[in-house]
Parts: structure tokens; sequence; C-alpha cells
């Protein structure tokens, strides 16, 4: 029954605040992975699509999403916080919002957690956090107003 509805659900927009009591698994079928929204994730919209999901997060709540099929891309983040990362063979993407209310974009990887040695988190949005000992790029994708990034160039 519960994957009958959420076929039923997919592509449809939750747009009041939500807050997740218990674990809750999301089904997507292109490609046909899991998803995991944790207990005490919040968001104020969540849209089920085929191959991701998409949530706005308010100013200081987090959302939180793992999946044990696949590494997991962000998307969308300008003053959200995002980050994701790989634990043994378990991806887990973290978004703590921010004030602009953007559409944050959640996507299964083609590659799958563990299929290296190396542990990784990605992090961009307004602010970086170090929650691990792992690889983090060195430059967001898109710089940050007000930040200075210095390479050990000398000019």
């Amino acid at each position: 029954m519960w994957v009958l509805s959420t076929f039923l659900l997919a592509g449809q927009v939750y747009a009041a605040d939500l807050t997740w009591a218990v674990d809750r698994t999301i089904e997507l079928s292109s490609p046909d992975i899991n998803m995991t929204v944790l207990s005490g994730s919040e968001a104020t919209t969540f849209t089920i699509n085929v191959g991701a999901i998409e949530v706005v997060v308010a100013t200081g709540d987090t959302f939180t999403v793992t999946s044990a099929s696949r590494e997991l891309d962000i998307t969308g983040e300008t003053t959200s916080v995002a980050a994701s990362s790989c634990s043994g063979s378990t991806a887990t993407a973290t978004v703590t919002g921010g004030p602009d209310g953007e559409t944050i974009t959640i996507a299964p990887k083609s590659n799958q957690c563990g299929s290296d040695t190396a542990p990784r988190i990605t992090s961009s949005g307004s602010v970086a956090t170090r929650i691990a000992p792992a690889y983090i790029s060195p430059v967001p994708t898109a710089p940050v107003s007000g930040t200075t990034y210095n390479f050990g160039a000398q000019f």
C-alpha cells in the first residue's frame, strides 16, 4: 500500500510547515532507489519528483535525507547551507535553511557510496562548516559575496 501511495504523490507539493516525527522512506522511480527523510527534518515545502526531491527549508531549520543506494547531489542553494557525505555505503544530504527560502533539489548521483575508499564531504552555501575529516571542495560552485579566497598565488 505504501508503494502505491508514493507513486500517487509523485510531483505533488506540500506547502505547510512539515516536521518528520519518524524516518520516512521515499521511493524514486528513475533511478529506482529509496531515499529516507530522517526524523526531526523540517521543511516549508516538499516535492517528490520522478528522479529527485525538492525542498524549501526555513531559516535555521534542518532537513536530512539518506540513501543506501547512491551518493546524493544537492543543487539550488544560495543562502542555505548544504552538505553531502558518504559514510560506508550510506549517503547523507543535509540542508540548513537560509533567509532566501530557495528551492533545494536533492538527487541521486550515478555512483554508489563506498565505491572508493576515501570519505568525502562537499559543502556549499553562505557558511562553510567542517563536519568531519574528509575531502572538501576547495572552491564553492559559486563564490560567496564578501569571502576572500587565497590559493597561495603571489603577485
